[in-house]
């Protein structure tokens, strides 16, 4: 009897883990911090192979804070830009789960904001990967912790 009680006590353990808010509160720890660009590709719809495109964003980094806010530091401009972010969870019908981060940031130097809607196809807590899907193409991020 108590190694079928024990039994059902970790499968209840095991499937309230796998909830949908247990995955996001566990990216949400991960996401907070401050985040370095790595690598940044880019490859139009139509090319092979992609573009390295990281003197754009070489030294800019991005801090994730708790509180849902968020700075965009960008090198090139000597600048630093207020925002906030999101992360949510989408389901298919294969119920496979895609995890999305959203990020808008008030360029106060053009007035304007500009934004990042991103799928994370990889995240610890010191590394991140990111797909950006634009209209003339798509982004992949590599971002490091620190």
């Amino acid at each position: 009897m108590k190694k079928v009680l024990l039994f059902m006590l970790l499968g209840a353990v095991l499937l309230s883990s796998c909830t949908d808010d247990a995955i996001l509160n566990r990216k949400e720890r991960r996401i907070t911090g401050t985040w370095k660009f790595e690598r940044v590709t880019f490859r139009q719809d139509w090319e092979i192979f992609p573009d390295n495109v990281l003197g754009f964003y070489e030294d800019d980094r991005i801090t994730f804070h708790q509180d849902y806010t968020a700075t965009y530091d960008d090198d090139s401009q000597r600048a630093l830009f207020e925002g906030d972010w999101s992360i949510y969870l989408e389901r298919d019908v294969d119920d496979d789960r895609t995890i999305f981060v959203d990020m808008q940031f008030y360029d106060h130097v053009n007035d304007e904001i500009f934004s990042y809607f991103a799928e994370i196809t990889f995240l610890t807590h010191r590394k991140m990967k990111m797909t950006v899907i634009t209209n003339d193409g798509r982004y992949r991020y590599k971002l490091l912790k620190g």
